[in-house]
C-alpha cells in the first residue's frame, strides 16, 4: 500500500505512471450530492470493461463503483473494524462522506443514499437496493452486490481499484478482489483475464492470474488453482466457498503471457460470468493467499501458494505447474 494524496492506496507495489482512460462515452449526465441526498447510479461505456456502473460528485465525474467478491447478501468481508497492515491501520469501509473530507483509514468507502437509489440511463432499476450498516447508513446495493467507491477521488474516469487483490495480513484482509460493476447483470467487470507464471517460496514455477491491472505496471503474479481428487489438508469450503475461492474471470479472451501456452486458456460460462480454464479445468485464487515479502515489501512475482490442499469446488486445491 501506499500513500497518495493524503488517501489510502492499497497495492503490491508502488502505483506507476498515469493512469489511462479506457475509450469512455458517457451514458448518464445527472449529479448526485456527496453524502447528503437520494444517489444516482450512471453508467459508462468503456472499451476495456464494457459498460460499468458510476456516479457524479460535483466536480467529480464518472467516478467508478466497485464491488468485493468476498461480500454476500447477508455478510460482509469489507467492515468498518480497524486492521493493521503493513503501512499502517486501516479500515475496510466507513461513511461516504469520508471519500471526501479525507479521512484516511477508510479504503473504500460505501456509496450510500438518503431515500431509495434513482436509476440513470443503462441501470436496471431492478437491480438497484440497499442494505444498512450500522455507522455507515444506507448503502447502496446493485443485484445484491454493495457498491464502494475508492480514494483518492478521481476526474475522468480512471479505476485505479480494478483488480485489487487483498488477503490476509499483513496485506488488508478482506479475502477478495474488488472489480468494477456490469451495469447488465451486476457481475464484476474484470476487463481480459492475464495468465502468467509466477514462483513460489521454494522455487517452483506455477501458473498464475495478474491483478493490480492498473495499479502495478504488468500487474502481479497471484498463484492460480485447479481442483481434483486427492486428501485435504487445509479447511473446508465454507460460505459458498465465497469468501475462500475466487473465480479468475474474464471479459473478452484472456491473454497468456510469460510463456504460457495461447491454446491451453479457454472459458468456461458460470453464474458469476466467464471463467478462465486451462486445458479445461477452471482456475481459482484462494481468498487467503499470503503474499511474499521483500527487503522493500510485498513482491509482485508469485504468492505463497498457500491454498494447496484445501477443499474447494471440485476437490482439493493444487497449483498448476508452469
Amino acid at each position: 500500500m501506499v500513500r497518495a494524496a493524503g488517501r489510502a492506496i492499497t497495492s503490491l507495489a508502488v502505483i506507476a505512471g498515469t493512469l489511462g482512460v479506457f475509450g469512455m462515452t458517457q451514458a448518464g449526465a445527472a449529479t448526485s450530492p456527496p453524502g447528503n441526498g437520494r444517489a444516482i447510479v450512471e453508467t459508462l461505456a468503456t472499451t476495456q470493461y464494457g459498460t460499468v456502473l458510476v456516479a457524479t460528485f460535483g466536480p467529480y465525474t464518472n467516478v467508478p463503483l466497485f464491488e468485493l467478491s468476498s461480500d454476500t447478501k447477508t455478510s460482509f468481508a469489507c467492515t468498518h473494524t480497524l486492521v493493521a497492515t503493513f503501512e499502517g491501520p486501516l479500515t475496510c469501509t466507513g461513511p461516504e462522506r469520508d471519500f471526501f473530507t479525507g479521512r484516511t483509514s477508510d479504503e473504500w468507502p460505501a456509496f450510500t443514499t438518503v431515500g431509495p437509489p434513482l436509476a440513470g440511463r443503462g441501470v436496471r432499476a431492478s437491480l438497484l437496493g440497499t442494505v444498512y450498516r450500522s455507522g455507515i447508513g444506507e448503502q447502496v446495493t446493485y443485484a445484491g452486490h454493495p457498491l464502494y467507491l475508492f480514494t483518492p477521488p478521481s476526474t475522468p474516469f480512471a479505476p485505479a481499484g480494478e483488480g485489487f487483490f487483498e488477503s490476509v495480513l499483513p496485506l488488508p484482509a478482506w479475502h477478495g478482489v474488488w472489480d468494477l460493476v456490469a451495469a447488465a447483470n451486476g457481475n464484476a467487470a474484470t476487463g481480459p483475464a492475464v495468465v502468467g507464471t509466477g514462483t513460489l517460496p521454494n522455487g517452483t514455477r506455477v501458473l498464475t492470474a495478474g491483478e493490480y491491472p492498473n495499479a502495478v505496471p504488468g500487474g502481479v503474479a497471484v498463484t492460480a488453482y485447479v481442483f481434483g481428487p486427492g486428501t485435504a489438508t487445509g479447511p473446508a469450503c465454507t460460505v459458498n466457498c465465497s469468501t475462500q475461492w475466487i473465480p479468475v474471470l474474464t471479459q473478452g479472451a484472456p491473454e497468456a503471457v510469460n510463456g504460457v501456452s495461447q491454446g491451453a486458456l479457454g472459458v468456461v460460462s458460470t453464474r458469476a460470468g466467464w471463467q478462465v480454464t486451462y486445458h479445461g479445468k477452471p482456475l481459482w485464487l484462494y481468498g487467503f493467499e499470503a503474499p511474499r515479502f521483500g527487503p522493500t515489501g510485498p513482491v509482485t512475482t508469485g504468492t505463497s501458494g498457500n491454498g494447496v490442499g484445501a477443499l474447494g469446488p471440485g476437490g482439493v486445491a493444487r497449483v498448476v505447474p508452469a
